[in-house]
């Protein structure tokens, strides 16, 4: 871009009067740049803002190859971003002190604006670990301290964690003077910090995001972070005392944890080392310091369906958001939506819509994942498309420009009246799909009524399908359990539930429920939600759900368990129909559409697939290992196909 503006900013001394500010700030620079600057400047004779420009790229701290130098020279090269900024700025005021005022705004600025947006890093890369990791981390520093029964940290009582974490935290004093050899856990986490350490000290923390804590159960996931940060050098005293250089940020992924989030953020907002951190963190921006929270879409899913995940999560936005408003913190809320709908994938603008009122606020953050990533942004005009929806939502609700005030009263109103409505519809909707999933035999069902095994072995995610070697419902992870069920055209986690809970409500409280049936397409956090499961629905299909149930060797089992399935799939359809008070297919046409125009060759595929999975079954069982791997490569194209052709896996 540098290279860009010196060829288009030809303008000559002889003919413009030069401001005083650019030939001394030039001087600076080939003071700052000694002999190299004697090309940049006899290059272009007579064309100072070429010359400056030319400058500007030799300041820049790459080699010739343009990479990043490992230990540039300051200040003959520029230290980071705002350094650049500041040239260019001069660069847009001296072309308008010489009426250039055109060049300024539509070529340097949009190069200014760059460079305010990526600096020198691009884009932040955050730093993600599980909870027990950094507890097994931990109690390994805790051992080569010689701290008693410092190996069973993982095993200690809340209280002793906070209160043995708070003392220390008092302290810059290292557990341990060595950094290698400690254990395979703490190796890893202290390895990862000092990179970071490493980075911050050459480039500043603007390349770094935050470090997510997956799973957080209590607030010691988190201050254990701290403690590990101050092993690797990434905590020091400010004149507050201990602060972080980086933000530590809680992810709230199970339904117990999110009902817990609320009085977890609590005790890690009162703490000393939270609050300083959050300060030193923000003060250079000067706006209310915002403490960063992750809620997951993917384990809330699979632990209560889709009524449950989404009021869940529902729910412990509104409270955290209170939470952050009692301690004087914003709230930034991080959505780890996934790319299906019982992930929390869906059109943006409906989601943002159906967000609690009050919890955003200015910003957002959410995760576009895999097929999401190629559906959304693969070409210009739909990035720009799903951008723009995305910032016009976000901007829109924070600053209230959809609402007036009558609307927000009316709004709130009707959100007093129906959130216990929906309360009860979650309470029963997470009994109906709990007591199915969590049934004695119900995984040895879905182990053979899905492909599940097929997706074990593609090796296509960035981690294993089980956490362990196991295969229990709280052992398999969120991902190849959706993407399981999708493939099987069941699409149990997106609507599973639902029609129980609503068909009870109607059943116990008639009044309720014909309140909640006005209301149900204004009131947009459960129109979210409806909408959402209607769209599973459109994608599931009962006939080819049995073919997959027939690969169940128990047809007792399947019998069971079909029926259940299949009363809720025929109870869900009509008790929404109802709700938007007609068919599903004559609501959401062009879905069903496109289900329609591929549903040919899906037939093809799935038949297909299921000749694979008996034949490939029977190797395995046989102990006929070699025949089996040989099928694998077909079966994994044909997974991808009706991956391809549903347009969703995991």
């Amino acid at each position: 871009d540098l290279s860009d503006l010196a060829r288009k900013s030809s303008i000559s001394l002889l003919e413009v009067e030069v401001p005083v500010k650019l030939y001394h700030r030039m001087s600076e620079m080939v003071s700052e740049c000694e002999e190299d600057s004697v090309i940049a400047i006899k290059r272009n004779p007579d064309e100072p803002w070429r010359q400056f420009l030319n400058l500007m790229q030799i300041k820049l701290p790459l080699t010739e190859e343009g990479e990043p130098l490992t230990d540039p020279a300051f200040p003959r090269y520029y230290k980071n971003e705002m350094e650049v900024i500041k040239d260019l700025d001069l660069i847009i005021q001296s072309l308008k002190e010489i009426n250039a005022g055109q060049i300024a705004t539509y070529d340097v600025k949009p190069v200014a604006r760059k460079a305010e947006t990526f600096g020198f890093h691009l884009a932040s890369l955050d730093i993600r670990q599980n909870s027990s990791f950094h507890d097994q981390a931990m109690a390994q520093l805790l051992h080569a301290a010689d701290i008693p029964d410092g190996e069973h940290f993982a095993e200690w009582s809340q209280d002793k964690r906070v209160e043995f974490l708070s003392k220390e935290l008092q302290s810059p004093r290292p557990f341990v003077s060595h950094r290698e050899h400690i254990g395979k856990e703490a190796d890893a986490v202290l390895s990862t910090y000092h990179v970071l350490r490493e980075h911050i000290k050459r480039f500043g923390s603007k390349g770094i995001g935050s470090l997510i804590v997956s799973m957080t159960r209590n607030v010691s996931d988190l201050l254990v972070v701290y403690a590990l940060c101050r092993e690797a050098g990434l905590m020091h005293h400010s004149e507050d005392g201990m602060v972080c250089r980086l933000q530590v940020v809680p992810l709230f992924e199970t339904i117990a944890d999110l009902e817990a989030a609320p009085g977890i953020l609590n005790q890690f907002l009162e703490h000393a080392i939270t609050r300083q951190t959050l300060q030193y963190l923000d003060t250079s921006s000067g706006e209310q310091p915002s403490q960063q929270v992750m809620i997951g879409y993917s384990d809330s899913n699979k632990d209560g369906g889709i009524l449950g995940s989404l009021w869940s999560l529902h729910h412990a936005q509104k409270k955290l958001t209170e939470t952050g408003e009692k301690h004087g913190i914003r709230i930034r809320f991080f959505h780890g939506r996934g790319g299906t709908i019982s992930r929390g994938a869906g059109p943006t603008h409906r989601f943002i819509a159906g967000l609690p009122a009050g919890t955003l606020n200015g910003d957002l953050r959410v995760t576009e994942q895999g097929e999401v990533i190629s559906q959304k942004y693969a070409n210009l005009l739909t990035a720009l498309y799903n951008l723009e929806l995305l910032q016009a939502g976000t901007t829109g609700i924070s600053m209230g420009v959809f609402d007036s005030s009558e609307a927000l009263k009316k709004g709130k109103e009707i959100e007093k009246k129906l959130e216990p409505v929906v309360d009860r519809l979650y309470t029963y909707a997470l009994e109906s799909y709990q007591s199915l999933v969590r049934s004695d035999r119900f995984i040895s069902f879905f182990s053979q009524a899905t492909p599940i095994d097929i997706i074990e072995s593609s090796r296509i995610g960035s981690r294993p399908a089980r956490r362990t070697g196991k295969r229990s419902f709280e052992d398999l992870r969120a991902i190849p359990w959706v993407f399981s069920w999708g493939q099987s055209r069941f699409y149990l986690t997106g609507w599973y539930g639902v029609g129980t809970a609503l068909e009870r409500l109607e059943k116990e409280d008639k009044e309720a429920f014909l309140l909640l049936s006005e209301h149900a397409i204004r009131y947009m956090p459960f129109r979210y939600i409806i909408t959402s499961a209607s769209s599973a629905l459109a994608l599931a299909d009962p006939e080819i759900m049995k073919r997959y149930a027939s690969l169940v060797e128990d047809e007792a089992l399947t019998e069971t368990y079909m029926k259940k399935i299949l009363d809720e799939y025929h109870r869900t359809r009509n008790m929404l129909e109802f709700l938007y008070g007609h068919k599903l297919k004559e609501r959401r046409p062009r879905m069903y559409t496109m289900i329609s125009f591929r549903s040919e060759r899906l037939e093809a595929l799935h038949k297909l697939q299921l000749d694979q999975l008996k034949r490939w079954r029977t190797y395995k069982k046989d102990g006929q290992e070699e025949k089996a791997e040989k099928m694998l490569p077909g079966m994994l194209l044909v997974l991808n196909a009706i991956a391809g052709g549903l347009g969703t896996t995991g």
